[in-house]
């Protein structure tokens, strides 16, 4: 495993400081504590990966999986957390199979890309007409209040003139 200098390998602070607000909502917990409680994490993240790796190294395999991962706790004597990560990493599996679906839904729509751009281009223009239309009847609205201001002044002025 490539050896970082300390600064470069981190576990994000915000991350760390929001896991204790979830997992202990009525403790204050000082910056010291929090401080030890990032380094604990910064080191099981190295000690979980440097096994991983080892386990992937020995079954000649170039990059590292769930099952690795799975195989170096055991072989850290954690395997006790095991069942709790094979579910944590289904859920994870369910949710980015839904996500992958969810990007993909126009592909399932039956409609060639080359219609939809049409389509597309067709709503594009008929809301640029759509917007000239309505600017149009604004600027005819706001020379017919003009004709007819300028209509009072001068019937006004007419009158007066009149007198």
């Amino acid at each position: 495993m490539t050896s970082y200098p300390e600064e470069e390998v981190t576990v994000p602070r915000a991350t760390v400081n929001k896991m204790l607000r979830e997992m202990l909502p009525h403790t204050r917990v000082s910056a010291g504590a929090r401080r030890l409680v990032l380094a604990c994490a910064r080191k099981f993240v190295r000690v979980v990966a440097a096994e991983s790796n080892s386990m992937c190294r020995h079954l000649e395999r170039k990059i590292i999986t769930a099952d690795h991962v799975i195989q170096g706790l055991e072989s850290l004597g954690l395997g006790t957390y095991v069942p709790e990560m094979r579910s944590t990493l289904a859920e994870y599996n369910a949710l980015a199979l839904q996500r992958r679906q969810a990007s993909h839904r126009l592909e399932h729509l039956g409609i060639p890309e080359e219609e939809l751009l049409r389509q597309q281009q067709e709503l594009f223009t008929q809301a640029r007409m759509a917007e000239a239309h309505l600017a149009q009847h604004e600027w005819s609205h706001i020379q017919h209040e003009a004709e007819c201001s300028e209509n009072q002044v001068c019937g006004t002025f007419q009158e007066q003139m009149l007198k």
